[in-house]
């Protein structure tokens, strides 16, 4: 049986063309409680032990701290939803899970990263991919489905994870592609070079510029399955809409033929979160097996 979450994720019909600016969806302050197939809460869960078997100091990341949200019994194998936190890579910390995705009917999993400037450039993202890694070896035991892992975040975590997916190098550390991730999602992530990159290598982040670390530069038709989300032009921040709306038409240029792009009219930087509720659910079906069966309890 599929979850409440998912029939009403298709109510709005909202699975259109890419670039299509859809209708206001930023209040979902008033969305009703629906049931979900997960239930509890793990917090703070330390996964040193679980990465063992991985050269972690020759990768350059650290375990990083996690909160799992799953079944009570950890049965089935439902979807699962790793997220990583905004933050502007120097604030935030993996308790800050939009609690609006509890309704997609996933497994989630928010997963932590150091902060600059205690942490260097690529630290974070080393980090992000360790995550990454222990998910796919060790969601079975919170009751997730390793296939259908879809990778996500907002703001600093969606460059965590759009970078990931552009960047196979990352992975490969960790004998992982992003291929073996169903799914990424950006909801307003830059896709210029981050400014505390920028401030970091060049000691400004006066400027928007395009580096070598910037998702402009890797734009393909190789990058998996993406969601891009960002907030409208004037209310999202700075160059966002415009930088996201780039890196879209750069996809497809390059013959990306599974990339959906939207720009929510009325939704800012943080209502951009809860405003992407219904495209991520319609994103996330389209990918599963069959549309159905992963959900099922």
């Amino acid at each position: 049986m599929r979850s409440k979450a998912s029939s009403t994720l298709k109510s709005g019909n909202l699975d259109t063309e890419e670039y299509h600016c859809c209708q206001d969806l930023t209040d979902m302050r008033n969305t009703p409680k629906i049931q979900t197939v997960c239930e509890e809460w793990t917090i703070d869960l330390d996964v040193s032990a679980g990465v063992g078997e991985f050269d972690c100091k020759a990768a350059g990341a650290v375990p990083p701290l996690m909160d799992i949200f799953h079944r009570r019994d950890r049965a089935g194998r439902l979807p699962v939803l790793a997220y990583f936190h905004g933050g502007g890579l120097s604030s935030g910390d993996h308790h800050e899970i939009p609690e609006i995705f509890k309704l997609l009917g996933c497994v989630i999993v928010s997963c932590g990263y150091r902060l600059y400037p205690q942490a260097h450039f690529p630290d974070f993202i080393n980090d992000a991919a360790l995550s990454l890694a222990w998910i796919k070896r060790h969601i079975t035991e919170f009751g997730g489905n390793p296939d259908a892992v879809f990778v996500s975040g907002h703001s600093a975590g969606a460059y965590l994870a759009a970078t990931i997916a552009a960047f196979p190098e990352y992975l490969e550390k960790f004998c992982l592609r992003p291929h073996d991730f169903t799914g990424f999602i950006s909801i307003s992530g830059t896709m210029v070079t981050h400014f505390a990159v920028q401030q970091e290598l060049y000691g400004t982040q006066d400027s928007i510029i395009v580096d070598r670390t910037a998702l402009l530069n890797r734009a393909s038709a190789d990058i998996p399955p993406m969601l891009i989300i960002t907030g409208e032009t004037g209310l999202d921040i700075s160059s966002r809409p415009a930088d996201n709306k780039l890196m879209a038409e750069a996809m497809r240029c390059a013959g990306h033929s599974r990339l959906r792009h939207y720009e929510i009219p009325g939704a800012d930087h943080q209502s951009i979160i809860d405003a992407s509720f219904v495209h991520i659910g319609n994103f996330i079906d389209s990918l599963l097996p069959g549309n159905s069966g992963s959900r099922e309890k």
